[in-house]
Formats: structure tokens, C-alpha cells, sequence
């Protein structure tokens, strides 16, 4: 029933608020990512984690029996992730949209 199934939920809403407000900034990062042809990091960060939110699953939910709240714990962690490596990659020094790339594409005539 709806009253056994409350508190339960109350256990793990800030994780789930958390993921959908990382998931979504993930989006936007990512798709900057995706038009800027940077698809080679995308595909690594995006495997190594898979793999790592896997092992934390693995050992520490299944481990320590943290059952539902430690799986909302693991996607949290897996958005937020996700969400800073693509802010670091974008906002670099020389990176995508940093000299780096402003050098890159002058240099094919693309910017004048």
C-alpha cells in the first residue's frame, strides 16, 4: 500500500532528485560534445564508467545490502560524474572550446 511504500521513498528522493538534475545537464554537455565531433572521449568516459558504476554496484550495494537507495546512490554518482568530466572537457584551457580548438579550425579556414 501507498503508506508502507512513503517512507521507503523518503529514504532515497534526494538521490533521485539529484540524478534527474545531473541527467539532464548531462544531456546539454554531451550534445555540446556531440556537435564538436569529441566522440572519442565520450565513448571512453562513458564505458569507464559503466564499468566502474558496475563494480560499485557489484561490491558496495550487494555487499552491504544498501539495496534501493544504494542503486539511487550509484546513479547519482554516475550522472554527476558524467556531468563534470564533460564540463571539465569543455571549459578547459586548451581544449574543445578553448585555443585549442579556436587554432584547430582557424587553421583549416573554417574562421576568419
Amino acid at each position: 500500500s501507498d503508506a508502507q511504500l512513503y517512507p521507503i521513498m523518503l529514504s532515497f528522493w534526494p538521490y533521485m532528485a539529484l540524478s534527474l538534475a545531473f541527467g539532464s545537464m548531462c544531456n546539454a554537455m554531451e550534445g555540446s560534445l556531440m556537435a564538436l565531433g569529441d566522440l572519442k572521449f565520450l565513448c571512453g568516459v562513458t564505458g569507464a564508467l559503466m564499468i566502474s558504476i558496475f563494480a560499485f554496484l557489484k561490491l558496495y550495494v550487494a555487499q552491504t545490502g544498501a539495496g534501493i537507495i544504494g542503486v539511487w546512490q550509484a546513479v547519482a554518482l554516475f550522472f554527476g560524474i558524467r556531468f563534470f568530466s564533460s564540463l571539465a572537457r569543455i571549459f578547459r584551457n586548451k581544449g574543445i572550446l578553448g585555443q585549442g580548438f579556436t587554432e584547430s579550425i582557424s587553421s583549416k579556414g573554417k574562421v576568419t
